[in-house]
């Protein structure tokens, strides 16, 4: 007899959001690779249900542990405003900017994080449309994170808009 193997699903995590004051900017996670992964983040989603939220205001973090002290790596692979009405698409991959900080107070789950945040003054998300980040985060030397203790990895990201926190939650 062959046994037979077991799929395991990775995760899809939509945070519950905190109490916070700001507009309604929610993001739906999919991680990437499993809890032992030689790169960390993944695919975002974000929504609104707002009639107007303007996207440079969108700051993500994403909270996790270096697991060690070598230079890391930030990947944009792809980011984009789709909606369902004109203008249909805007290519937002060349706005987006990022900064990996370390934590001066870090926690069991995070002592660094990533924050992501948009220079596109001009672009509106309303609820006919959606933003998408695809992001990775790889040692320069491409050893494995242990994902298993990473804040947002279990989590998800924390959303800030305008400097307020509005989805999600941040490591205590």
């Amino acid at each position: 007899v062959t046994p037979t193997p077991v799929v395991t699903p990775t995760p899809v995590v939509t945070p519950t959001p905190t109490a916070g004051t700001g507009k309604d900017v929610n993001v739906t996670f999919s991680p990437q690779g499993g809890a032992s992964s030689n790169t960390l983040g993944g695919s975002f989603t974000f929504t609104t249900t707002e009639s107007s939220v303007d996207v440079s205001k969108i700051t993500l973090r994403y909270y996790y542990t270096a697991d060690g002290t070598d230079s890391q790596t930030v990947y944009v692979d792809h980011s984009a405003l789709q909606t369902t009405v004109a203008p249909w698409y805007v290519a937002l991959t060349s706005s987006v900017k990022y900064n990996v900080v370390k934590m001066t107070t870090p926690t069991a789950t995070a002592d660094c994080y990533v924050e992501v945040t948009f220079d596109a003054a001009d672009v509106t998300l309303t609820p006919a449309g959606q933003v998408q980040l695809a992001l990775r985060i790889a040692k320069q030397n491409w050893s494995n994170y242990n994902q298993s203790n990473d804040f947002s990895y279990v989590n998800g990201p924390a959303v800030f808009y305008d400097g307020v926190l509005v989805d999600g939650n941040i490591p205590s």
